[in-house]
């Protein structure tokens, strides 16, 4: 019996990764007007970017079928494998409900699925973390557990630069896009405890994030065991900045991940976004 680990594009593991950490990744619906695209696919994450900045259009994302999720499961059944299957943030998709649906079709108990609460490098870390116990020899529902604990305990924060996203989406005014840009106003944004993304402050300019960012360490203390991750949308400059800042500040972690935020949350915070994702002994509390 093996142990299958299978997510979704919004973990922003893609191209080689997926062969190195040995998962399946199941793709999101990226949809540019009436361009429609399967995230990874047919639709790199330069080729994204590229597109977000040509169109008007503000580009929606969607769930897999529940067939998608079916095929990987009763592959499964067949192999008398077993599956730990780690979805993005019920707050932000339907993706969790779609393969707990396939799990009943497939009628197949040796599947676990956890509704990840995360979305992005969150999610991302979970599932690297997961790989970790797989190769320690953990069993599906050993890991599912412990995804269950670790999920509570992640804390993610994201310094956006600019607010064409918001805009775009209408979550901002005219008004309010000019002002905020003319004052350099840099919103911090994370996800709640229901996995809901919220926005949890704001300063002028990156000198001041990276000071919020820096205390964000202290008052929820890093469990070094699950590693430090990053990531960003466009300007690798500016992440390398943003770790300069922030890493020193994590108590006995030697190294960290650093990765490209794609599709499914480039769309919302725009180019220039930063995130640092870690677990703490301390409960996420927004």
């Amino acid at each position: 019996m093996s142990t299958i680990i299978l997510t979704d594009s919004s973990c922003d593991i893609r191209g080689d990764e997926i062969e190195k950490f040995n998962i399946k990744v199941i793709p999101l619906n990226v949809t540019f007007g009436t361009e429609n695209f399967k995230d990874g696919v047919d639709l790199t994450v330069e080729e994204f970017y590229k597109k977000l900045h040509e169109v008007k259009e503000f580009p929606r994302t969607s769930q897999p079928s529940p067939q998608d999720y079916v095929n990987v499961f009763e592959e499964a059944k067949k192999n008398n494998d077993e599956v730990i299957c780690l979805t993005i943030s019920s707050g932000l998709s339907g993706t969790y409900q779609t393969a707990l649906l396939a799990k009943d079709i497939a009628e197949y108990d040796n599947v676990y699925v956890c509704d990840s609460l995360t979305c992005l490098t969150g999610l991302r870390c979970l599932v690297v973390n997961a790989c970790k116990m797989r190769d320690n020899g953990a069993t599906a529902k050993e890991i599912f557990e412990k995804m269950e604990y670790l999920k509570n305990h992640i804390h993610l924060f994201s310094i956006v630069d600019t607010l064409d996203g918001f805009l775009k989406g209408g979550r901002m005014s005219k008004a309010s896009y000019t002002v905020a840009s003319l004052l350099n106003i840099k919103p911090f944004i994370t996800l709640d405890k229901t996995g809901h993304i919220i926005k949890n402050g704001q300063s002028l300019g990156y000198l001041k994030a990276y000071i919020v960012a820096s205390g964000q360490t202290k008052k929820f203390p890093i469990l070094p065991e699950y590693g430090v991750f990053y990531g960003y949308t466009e300007g690798e400059d500016k992440l390398d900045k943003f770790i300069e800042k922030t890493f020193k500040q994590f108590d006995n972690v030697d190294s960290y991940d650093r990765s490209r935020i794609g599709c499914a949350a480039g769309a919302h915070i725009g180019g220039g976004a930063v995130c640092m994702v870690y677990i703490s002994s301390e409960e996420r509390n927004d």
